[in-house]
């Protein structure tokens, strides 16, 4: 005899309706309880490794800590300053200065050549005067060219000199010959063609101008060239030997000091940086070096 289970639906659904809530409640109380016994099942911490005996651990080092003192030689360490380990001495490069430039060029470059600047005559100073000059007589008489003097005293005209009163005007200055040098060799030293023998300042001869200052227009002077005084110092009976030193004095920039009749020239012919060859004799190794000819 067979038994067939007969299944209804409806029943089982009342039955989850009825019952449902308790058997939710029953499974996560049994959850609960899994959770519970797992728990009691896991190892626990020993004595010496609780929270309370850490944290009193932890306080113990940090009071060692603050309270030690590090000694590197009784401990056997040593301690290395890098910033003390990285400097260098400076090194003098004076000995290790090369012989010639390591770049040097192939060939010694020229410059063009070009016109030097022309150095005007410094601190110039006039004086003038009058006095009585000595002049040739009769130009057939041998005897007219005697007569003769020192300019520190004075000239001693011959018996056939023709004496001429005369005004006149002494204009001395300091030719720059140092800074004209130098100009020179900034320019040729190097340039194309240099020749050290004509490639330095010659000077040929020396003018002067004058200009007559109108009070109106005071600030457009009108220059003008003097007249050569060959006419007249070609009349001279003589010439008076000059009181100036002669290593600051050029022959081309010089005009000849005129027979002025029983009477010295004086200081007014030198330049007051120059002085007379007999002061500069007196007083030698005293002048500043650099003083440059001076042009009478």
């Amino acid at each position: 005899m067979k038994v067939k289970a007969k299944l209804d639906v409806q029943s089982i659904k009342n039955f989850a309706l009825e019952h449902g809530e308790k058997v939710a409640f029953a499974a996560v109380g049994v959850v609960f309880l899994m959770f519970v016994y797992s728990a009691l099942k896991r190892e626990s911490l020993p004595a010496d490794k609780q929270p309370t005996q850490l944290l009193g651990k932890a306080q113990q080092v940090r009071t060692h800590i603050t309270q030690s003192s590090f000694d590197p030689q009784r401990d056997g360490l040593t301690l290395v300053d890098y910033v003390d380990r990285a400097k260098r001495e400076r090194i003098d490069l004076t000995g290790y200065k090369p012989p010639r430039p390591l770049n040097q060029p192939i060939h010694d470059p020229k410059a063009k050549r070009d016109n030097p600047a022309v150095m005007p005559v410094e601190e110039l100073r006039a004086d003038s005067g009058f006095g009585v000059f000595a002049l040739k007589g009769d130009a057939g008489d041998a005897k007219a060219a005697g007569g003769g003097g020192r300019a520190d005293v004075g000239f001693k005209p011959s018996v056939n000199s023709r004496l001429v009163g005369r005004g006149y005007t002494v204009v001395t200055g300091l030719v720059p010959f140092r800074k004209q040098s130098k100009e020179y060799s900034r320019l040729f030293d190097n340039a194309q063609g240099a020749e050290p023998d004509r490639d330095r300042p010659r000077y040929l001869r020396w003018e002067v101008e004058r200009a007559e200052i109108d009070p109106s227009q005071p600030d457009n002077p009108e220059w003008k060239k003097l007249p050569s005084s060959d006419e007249f110092t070609s009349r001279f009976e003589g010439t008076m030997g000059d009181i100036v030193n002669e290593k600051f004095l050029q022959e081309e920039l010089l005009a000849p000091l005129g027979p002025l009749v029983q009477r010295a020239w004086g200081d007014a012919v030198s330049h007051p940086k120059i002085g007379s060859a007999a002061a500069a004799e007196g007083d030698a190794g005293k002048r500043g070096p650099g003083i440059d000819p001076a042009a009478a």
